[in-house]
């Protein structure tokens, strides 16, 4: 509380906007300057920690810590002993995801599609080796996208799923597509991005043609829908893979190096095919792929000049590394895509401790220094739990 004093002598008491804890003996930890007591870190009323307490925790949830580790290093850091003298566990930082992530992942979010999104997913199982049984616990759909001539992709967005069905990619695009509007205030649709760049996997093209139309007619990649291009080097591993099958290892041998330039032009698509017309297993593999590909090398200078997913399949590759030791523990979708939102932060690099804090700080002042009470954004209800 501070005291106000009147000309008359008269006094009041009043709180700040934010109110802010004692501090006793402090030193900033930025400029080693000592604090005074009214001087102490700022709050929001009704929590026990302070704001730059629960940024930290939301930026390490980020990096990959577990919700247990967050929080215990946040009440350490608050001087309540590791666990506060109760049984560890990661409640206090699940509930700052619900309440204060959506501030941080929405101030990031992305407000029109690129010129070329890269699509993929990636299945996490939950196995008990008593039982000798496995399950699907969720599936995570990864946005990628490259800017109009860009060679260098950001990540768009992460979304978490029951399964990946077909539907479920459509709701990754709404997902990402919301987050962006309400960042801007904007309301309706995007502008579809003019290429789609796949793996070619069978649920995700149909998602793309449900939710936009894609496909590879001569509408597509003109405006009008996003043209569905194959990512070149998913095609080559399995012609790869075809020539295994027929015998064909040397990496000298003719038909190799026609493999190299097969995807490239129609020129290189025909000899490939005229190659593979003695062998049984390659010429599956030709009558499987032939009208995807001789369309998009039929068109291939025309469309942005971007060929592979690789760069999205090593971002998956390191969300995997981080959540895949809990996949059991993820029963939420909506805290799940919030906390897979502060991943994304850490990966395009704006998970900054002073920025973060900044945002949770502008936001209570807004609020009048009440934001959301951390129990109002808990939930348990089976429509939340992203497995299936």
């Amino acid at each position: 509380m501070f005291k106000c004093l009147g000309p008359d002598g008269s006094s009041h008491r009043f709180a700040g906007t934010l109110p802010r804890l004692i501090a006793d003996g402090e030193v900033c930890q930025h400029c080693d300057n000592e604090v005074h007591r009214h001087q102490g870190p700022l709050l929001t009323r009704d929590y026990g920690f302070h704001l730059r307490l629960a940024a930290r925790a939301l930026l390490d949830v980020g990096n990959g810590l577990t919700y247990t580790e967050a929080a215990a290093r946040a009440r350490a850091t608050a001087g309540r002993g590791p666990y506060g003298g109760v049984q560890p566990n990661g409640t206090l930082v699940a509930e700052w995801i619900d309440v204060l992530a959506p501030l941080l992942v929405g101030a990031h979010a992305e407000r029109s599609w690129p010129e070329t999104v890269v699509v993929d997913s990636t299945n996490f199982i939950i196995s008990n080796v008593r039982m000798g049984t496995s399950r699907q616990a969720f599936a995570i759909v990864a946005i990628y996208g490259y800017a109009q001539q860009s060679t260098r992709g950001q990540l768009l967005g992460l979304y978490a799923t029951h399964e990946h069905f077909a539907e479920s990619y459509g709701e990754a695009f709404a997902y990402v597509e919301a987050l962006g509007n309400q960042r801007s205030g904007a309301t309706g649709a995007w502008t579809p991005p003019t290429m789609m760049l796949t793996d070619g996997e069978w649920a995700l093209l149909n998602g793309m043609t449900g939710y936009w139309n894609a496909g590879t007619g001569p509408d597509c990649g003109t405006g009008k829908a996003p043209y569905a291009k194959c990512c070149e080097w998913h095609l080559r591993k399995n012609a790869k893979l075809a020539l295994k099958k027929a015998g064909i290892t040397n990496l000298d041998d003719p038909i190799q190096l026609i493999l190299d330039t097969a995807f490239q032009s129609p020129a290189g698509w025909d000899a490939f095919c005229l190659a593979a017309q003695d062998l049984p297993q390659l010429a599956r593999y030709v009558k499987r792929n032939d009208a995807q590909v001789r369309d998009q090398v039929a068109r291939r200078a025309a469309l942005p000049q971007h060929h592979s997913s690789a760069a999205l399949e090593t971002v998956l590759e390191r969300v995997r590394q981080q959540i895949e030791r809990r996949t059991f523990a993820f029963r939420n979708q909506r805290r799940t895509n919030l906390l897979l939102g502060l991943m994304r932060n850490h990966e395009i690099r704006v998970d900054d401790l002073d920025h973060y804090t900044e945002l949770l700080r502008e936001a209570a002042r807004a609020a009048g220094g009440r934001i959301q009470y951390q129990r109002r954004g808990y939930c348990t209800d089976r429509a939340f739990d992203p497995r299936p």
